[in-house]
């Protein structure tokens, strides 16, 4: 409706107010437009081309609308070569020679060319007193225009007798040009051009009787324009303002519907995957809490019974009994401590501490130290190495990366108990992998198993080792270190889980 109200008002300002003086602006250029065309036609001829320079001027006065006359004022002569009129009630056609004169003159004062705005008017001569008409100061130089009683004086501007006069005013009706030329042998003259204004009250009176039904129009046009546009656009927006509402209130089952705009479609799929993965998150989410607090509950349900037992059975007060309290209250610890890791790396703060280290040492005495712990369990470890690799990483967050690495290997072993650490050095990089031969993870899950809500068995089980949320800790330390990783497994084929890092120095 703004749009369509500075539409309207600017049709009343051009149309309205503006019309005249535009169309006086108009009438003045193709005057001087025609006036250079003719001026560059006898610039370039001779006296003996009047003819073609005739023919360009009719040509451009019935173009442009513009009489046209050629005086030469050469060799005591001053008199038209040719006139074309495009109205013979204009004032080239009534102008007298002592006019003529005068303009001529005039154009010489001011460098060649004046231009002068005119009204016709009722009587000759108006508000002049014959005093004020000035003599001829040299009778013999007009004698070619006559010799009659009129001619021995020529006022300012004057016509032939009988003729309307025309007179200098503020209100425009004719234009007349005057041009001092010469040819291309050297010969002057005038050139005069004159068009006629026509006078434009009635046009714009009708043009304004038009504007005020336009204006209807328009105003009614954009009114149902307005309405239809904002039906379309703010439908599906109220639409998905509400869902939004309910999305907000928990309901993740609700979905958005957003047709019409491409960007009001892309708004609503984007919330639809939005509400998607809050849902997704949701679940995942109480699937923690759920493992969480089945993974806290057992060690602290042991812990008490083992002490109750100790304390209300004579003789159980064992160094047995004593070492399970031990047990159970260490994986407590780890299972709250991996917590508050995890939470403490995926909320930005955790900072690298990147030193020089010798990872292939480093990794032979961790699996030195599980081999210890496992040995009564019969797990075999294998570690694969043709040389020592120095790399420039976090020296204590990377091997919290490798022992996570293998205690998953270890727990996921399956009835093989064998692990196989492979160290392998090309391009730059050292890559370390991590085998076990158990059950494997099916391929459709893979992409899942680093998520920190996700179980590849939705039983869950109390894990053998560790807090069951080491491979989210592996994922947000090694992404802090800006390397890759990745997982190589299949159903019943055993994984492979690896991770590389840039060399800084290798030692045969």
């Amino acid at each position: 409706m703004t749009f369509a109200v500075l539409l309207i008002f600017s049709l009343w300002i051009f149309h309205g107010v503006l019309l005249e003086f535009f169309y006086k602006q108009i009438k003045t250029q193709n005057l001087k437009s025609t006036a250079n065309a003719i001026t560059a036609t006898i610039e370039n001829s001779t006296i003996e081309d009047v003819e073609t320079i005739k023919n360009t001027a009719n040509d451009l006065a019935i173009k442009n609308e513009v009489s046209i006359m050629l005086i030469a004022t050469s060799d005591e002569l001053f008199f038209p070569e040719f006139s074309i009129l495009a109205d013979k009630g204009n004032m080239l056609n009534n102008m007298s020679p002592y006019a003529m004169l005068e303009i001529y003159n005039e154009a010489l004062e001011k460098n060649g060319e004046v231009l002068q705005r005119y009204q016709r008017g009722e009587q000759a001569f108006v508000g002049r007193n014959e005093k004020d008409i000035p003599k001829r100061v040299k009778d013999d130089e007009f004698h070619q225009w006559g010799d009659s009683a009129f001619d021995e004086t020529f006022p300012s501007h004057s016509f032939r007798p009988g003729a309307p006069a025309f007179f200098k005013t503020g209100i425009t009706q004719e234009i007349i040009l005057a041009r001092v030329i010469y040819s291309g042998d050297k010969n002057e003259y005038l050139l005069l051009l004159n068009s006629v204004i026509t006078p434009l009250k009635s046009t714009v009176k009708t043009l304004k009787s038009q504007l005020v039904f336009q204006s209807i129009l328009i105003l009614l046009v954009a009114a149902l324009i307005a309405k239809l546009l904002s039906r379309r656009i703010s439908s599906p927006i109220t639409e998905i303002n509400r869902s939004a509402k309910k999305l907000a209130a928990g309901n993740y089952d609700t979905s958005f519907s957003g047709d019409g705009y491409l960007e009001v479609s892309q708004l609503s799929d984007t919330l639809n995957f939005t509400a998607q993965q809050l849902k997704e998150s949701d679940k995942l989410k109480q699937e923690l809490i759920a493992n969480t607090s089945h993974d806290l509950r057992t060690p602290l349900t042991m812990i008490i019974g083992y002490a109750e037992v100790m304390r209300d059975l004579p003789g159980e007060n064992t160094p047995e009994n004593v070492q399970v309290i031990i047990d159970e209250a260490q994986r407590l610890t780890t299972l709250v401590n991996d917590m508050l890791d995890l939470s403490q790396l995926q909320s930005g703060n955790a900072e690298l501490c990147e030193s020089k280290f010798n990872i292939t040492s480093l990794t032979a005495d961790i699996i030195e130290r599980m081999r210890k712990l496992t040995d009564k369990d019969g797990f075999v470890f294998e570690f694969n190495r043709s040389k020592d690799v120095f790399v420039n990483a976090d020296e204590t967050k990377i091997t919290r990366v490798i022992y996570n690495f293998l205690s998953n290997a270890v727990n996921y072993s399956g009835d093989s108990r064998r692990v196989i650490v492979t160290q392998k050095v090309s391009a730059g990089v050292v890559r370390l992998e991590f085998t076990d031969f158990g059950s494997g993870i099916p391929k459709e899950k893979l992409p899942n198993i680093w998520d920190r809500y996700y179980k590849i068995d939705s039983t869950h089980k109390r894990s053998q080792s560790g807090s069951g949320i080491g491979l989210s800790i592996v994922k947000t330390i090694l992404e802090l270190h800006k390397a890759r990783y990745g997982v190589v497994s299949d159903t019943n084929e055993g994984s492979t889980f690896w991770f590389e890092l840039s060399v800084s120095e290798i030692i045969k």
